[in-house]
């Protein structure tokens, strides 16, 4: 049966083939025989870790995060769905998310991106508009829970850059990695930033360090008062393509072209 699936595969036919059974029973020396007999074959793995149950995209991280650099081969709509799964863009120019904490709670929030220039301060954390704001989104997704109270609220800084894409680079001789600039979307790509950081930190040359992703830095972002205006006009564009349906102005079409935006 093996065989055949090999043979299959190499005259161009799709085939899958799922293996069940308790441990030890040799799943695993199965699997090794295909990939020793896959000649010619590009083999892609990914390994299940019970902790990681809860970690969104854990699986596809560990299956495609070495092929990255083929992205710009997929079609639009593969290409677009794996950014998002990335955290190297989102499904839209502002968002919301939600998801089941363990007590059966909803966690809900995003959108809101308030740019201050004295930096960061907890007295930031707080805004009544931002919190309205959501709940507002929240009751229209869920219209069924109208009436229903939020229980906790907080807000934060979010970590950011020019690309609005994590970026990585070392300190201390190259002792310490750091991954940075998610822009809030760096949950579900976390494995992927560590185990990117971790190859740089041991000097290693890998699919994931030899991604342009990985070895250019994002352009730093203009010094004050040209920062602020930078901004506040990007905030403005993206809200009047969000009410036009997506349609990207001048603004950020010269900004997609220069690979800058704000999507957060």
């Amino acid at each position: 049966m093996l065989d055949r699936l090999v043979s299959d595969a190499t005259a161009g036919r799709s085939r899958v083939l799922v293996l069940r059974g308790e441990a030890g029973i040799g799943k695993s020396a199965l699997v090794e025989y295909l990939v020793w007999h896959a000649a010619g074959f590009r083999v892609a793995r990914a390994v299940g870790v019970e902790s990681e149950m809860e970690m969104a995209f854990a699986g596809l991280h560990q299956l495609c995060a070495p092929m990255l650099g083929r992205l710009d081969r997929l079609p639009a709509p593969q290409r677009d769905a794996l950014c998002v799964a990335f955290g190297l863009s989102d499904g839209d120019n502002q968002f919301v998310c939600h998801r089941m904490t363990a007590d059966h709670r909803i966690l809900y929030g995003g959108w809101d991106a308030v740019f201050h220039r004295k930096g960061v301060d907890p007295t930031f954390d707080q805004r009544d508009a931002s919190h309205q704001l959501l709940a507002e989104r929240f009751f229209r997704t869920f219209p069924q829970l109208e009436g229903m109270r939020f229980t906790h609220r907080w807000g934060g800084a979010i970590d950011t850059c020019s690309r609005f894409a994590v970026f990585f680079n070392t300190t201390h001789c190259g002792k310490v990695a750091y991954a940075a600039g998610y822009t809030g979307l760096g949950v579900g790509a976390s494995r992927f930033g560590a185990r990117t950081a971790l190859d740089l930190v041991d000097g290693e040359q890998t699919e994931r360090t030899n991604l342009r992703l990985t070895r250019k830095r994002p352009i730093p972002f203009p010094p004050e008062p040209f920062r602020s205006a930078v901004i506040g006009l990007t905030q403005r564009e993206i809200a009047r393509a969000d009410r036009n349906q997506g349609q990207r102005g001048l603004w950020l079409q010269t900004l997609d072209r220069l690979g800058l935006g704000f999507d957060s």
